[in-house]
């Protein structure tokens, strides 16, 4: 590992000159020679599509989440990518060491590990579509609109009119639950495959996932209990008196889907 490093080192010198002495001999330790560049350069190309709002405030341009399909790609930059970098280090450490894997286990194994990651992908999707659905309110406050326009254009809005309402214009709660369906449709379609991460990993990475879909769960009983209606109410009465408005879980709740998820139950 020491040779490794060493010879990063020269490479590493910039890249560490803006962290704090204390956490650099941390970031050293990092196996980076382990992790795919695509996955950071896509995550990149995600931070330039935050940076789109600031020039789409400015101009007639639109905003840059024109379709879902645009959504899903955003999603992929900014969540997938770093759920895929994460999965990566867990392989790193927890896998079989390849010399001690027979040669008729190793491609059963890689095909296991691709449908990992693969899986790994869309339940970042997942979570990212939550945070969407949860923070409407709090992105419409600073200009953003992550709904797809297209999705809005079916409930004759567009993301002007999510921004200015903060959230609360007719329809708009129509298309979260469009979103959530859609997310946790996703999840059940690949929460399996947590389970055939290596053993090492699956606890955490399932009280991970776990944790943040509660979030969806407790949106969608609100959605379905309440029809939107006090909902909106209480987000019209929110933003008049200047608070911000985002799902949270109890602690006492978190606790015990952690306990939940890390016991297999």
């Amino acid at each position: 590992m020491k040779g490794r490093i060493n010879g990063y080192s020269s490479n590493y010198t910039d890249v560490l000159a803006p962290f704090p002495p204390r956490s650099r001999s941390i970031l050293l330790l990092l196996p980076v020679y382990r992790l795919p560049r695509k996955p950071l350069d896509d995550l990149l190309a995600g931070f330039e599509t935050d940076l789109e709002f600031s020039k789409s405030s400015n101009s007639s341009g639109g905003f840059p989440i024109a379709t879902f399909e645009d959504l899903q790609v955003y999603g992929y930059q900014v969540a997938s990518t770093v759920g895929e970098l994460c999965l990566h280090l867990a392989y790193y450490h927890h896998a079989p060491v390849s010399e001690r894997v027979a040669d008729s286990e190793k491609t059963t194994l890689t095909s296991t590990k691709n449908r990992c990651l693969e899986a790994g992908r869309h339940m970042g999707q997942v979570l990212q579509y939550i945070n969407i659905v949860r923070d409407v309110t709090i992105d419409a406050k600073i200009g953003r609109c992550y709904l797809p326009t297209t999705w809005l254009a079916e409930q004759k809005l567009g993301p002007q009119d999510v921004v200015s309402s903060y959230g609360a214009a007719k329809g708009v709660l129509d298309v979260r639950q469009r979103l959530l369906k859609t997310a946790l449709t996703l999840y059940r379609e690949n929460v399996s495959a947590i389970e055939e991460l290596p053993r090492g990993a699956r606890d955490g990475i399932r009280v991970a996932v776990e944790s943040y879909l509660e979030i969806g769960r407790v949106l969608s009983r609100k959605f379905q209990e309440d029809n939107g209606v006090s909902m909106v109410e209480q987000l019209e009465m929110e933003i008049q008196h200047g608070r911000k408005r985002r799902a949270t879980v109890p602690r006492l709740r978190r606790l015990l889907i952690a306990w939940r998820a890390m016991s297999g139950i």
